[in-house]
């Protein structure tokens, strides 16, 4: 199966949806979702899911979309769901005409706390 290279022509589907355009090499997502770089390949070889786009020398490059989407099957996986049952229930769900990968926002990595935060939350609690 033959990925699509980086495109950014007008018929590109990243125009018309900024969150799809691919911008995250395999080691940013894989710090950003919290699995290793050998799971996010064996889930797109096994599953279909992500589908990175390739880079010019055939790196994988991922969107906001797959992270949500990565985001979206490791919370099921931690919650107790087979990877396998997580994909067939996301499928499952878009074949309803729900998508909950366009209602969540995208998590970012948290950011070590100031000491004046710390102190306020001390205080509010």
């Amino acid at each position: 199966m033959e990925k699509e290279k980086v495109n950014f022509g007008m018929d590109d589907p990243a125009l018309v949806n900024p969150h799809h355009v691919p911008v995250y090499n395999i080691k940013a997502v894989s710090r950003l979702v919290g699995l290793l770089p050998v799971t996010l390949r064996a889930w797109e070889r096994r599953y279909g899911l992500p589908r990175p786009s390739r880079g010019d020398q055939g790196y994988r490059l991922y969107s906001e979309y797959d992270l949500r989407l990565l985001q979206w099957l490791k919370r099921h996986v931690d919650a107790g769901m087979s990877i396998g049952r997580a994909v067939e229930y996301l499928h499952e769900l878009r074949a309803m005409g729900k998508d909950p990968l366009t209602e969540q926002a995208v998590v970012q990595p948290e950011r070590p706390a100031s000491l004046d935060a710390l102190s306020q939350q001390f205080l509010n609690a």
